[in-house]
């Protein structure tokens, strides 16, 4: 497996381009490979382009290219760069599980654990952690429902 990491950066729409997003996204990306001594890297760019589904350019290059074994990392700014799909997310989590990579968002963090601030959360936690929300939500929202119709 190689030891290039990717870093991958989307905007949905040109008027994000042109207020310099994409940009910002690769300059905090590249800024965060320097802080942390990554020196290989290649950058997958998807501008003007929805994440409704993973049928995006750059996207396909970069799962393309963790299926062949030349990128062993990946690096998003924040996790809705990659998907706002809960279908896609599982579909991703499962590809990237296979191919023993899995992004990590380098801008935002999820702190959970409070004694251990320093954890960054990786998507597969991410995942569980909204499956585990949306049954909570499911429950809740049946059983008030529930309670609405049998008054």
């Amino acid at each position: 497996m190689s030891n290039i990491s990717g870093l991958y950066i989307r905007v949905s729409t040109m008027n994000q381009i042109d207020r310099e997003s994409l940009q910002t996204q690769e300059e905090r990306l590249k800024a965060y490979c320097i802080a942390n001594g990554i020196n290989e890297y290649k950058l997958y760019k998807d501008a003007g382009v929805s994440a409704r589904d993973t049928n995006r350019p750059q996207l396909k290059a970069l799962l393309n290219d963790i299926k062949n074994g030349n990128i062993s990392k990946v690096f998003v700014v924040k996790l809705d760069r990659i998907t706002r799909s809960i279908k896609d997310l599982i579909q991703l989590t499962e590809y990237f599980n296979k191919n023993n990579t899995f992004p990590k968002s380098t801008i935002k963090k999820l702190y959970l654990n409070p004694k251990n601030e320093s954890k960054n959360y990786s998507l597969r936690d991410l995942f569980i952690i909204s499956i585990i929300s949306l049954l909570c939500f499911s429950t809740f929202f049946r059983l008030y429902t529930y309670e609405l119709l049998s008054n």
